[in-house]
């Protein structure tokens, strides 16, 4: 055959981006809203890429065994139409900065649970109200019975969900018989 004397042609070029960009498939490209100058002075820069707004309901929980305080969540979905990358938040509310907290990979429709931090306007205390020992009974068995009270006061002025997590303790004897209530 003939020898093609055309001149050897280049590699396409890749398209430019879209704008309609963050798009959701195997990889999510973010693009930057017009220009931003960033000064070369080895520090780390942020750029704002885009701002999302969704229905928040917040929560509080409590495990007062542990600890005697009521933590603030947040429960939101990702209304964006890609995934949300995992990595540091920083949670503002009303404006006041409430601190860091870690947030991980999550879908586009998936639900977001946020921590807040404690609320110290929740409060929850638990105490012992009866203590009633052991006791001996029939066939050489003894029975203990204890009675707590926790206690929820909310100082807030509107009313808060609560949900309170409690121990029950498990025997790893098979003779020893647990009961709630």
């Amino acid at each position: 055959g003939e020898a093609d004397e055309s001149e050897p042609t280049a590699p396409l070029a890749p398209e430019p981006a879209d704008t309609d960009l963050p798009s959701a498939g195997v990889a999510t490209v973010f693009a930057a809203p017009g220009k931003a100058t960033i000064p070369s002075d080895a520090q780390n820069h942020r750029i704002p890429l885009t701002s999302l707004s969704s229905p928040v309901e917040f929560e509080h929980v409590a495990i007062p065994k542990i600890l005697p305080h009521a933590f603030l969540q947040a429960a939101l979905a990702n209304r964006a139409t890609f995934a949300l990358l995992p990595g540091m938040t920083e949670v503002l509310m009303s404006g006041s900065y409430v601190g860091r907290g870690l947030m991980k990979l999550t879908a586009p429709g998936e639900p977001i649970k946020l921590s807040l931090g404690v609320d110290e306007q929740v409060k929850i205390s638990l105490r012992l109200v009866e203590d009633k020992g052991e006791r001996k009974l029939r066939g050489g068995r003894a029975a203990s019975t204890n009675v707590f009270e926790i206690k929820a006061t909310n100082f807030r002025e509107d009313e808060v969900r609560l949900t309170i997590i409690d121990q029950l303790p498990v025997s790893a004897d098979s003779r020893v018989v647990v009961t709630y209530g």
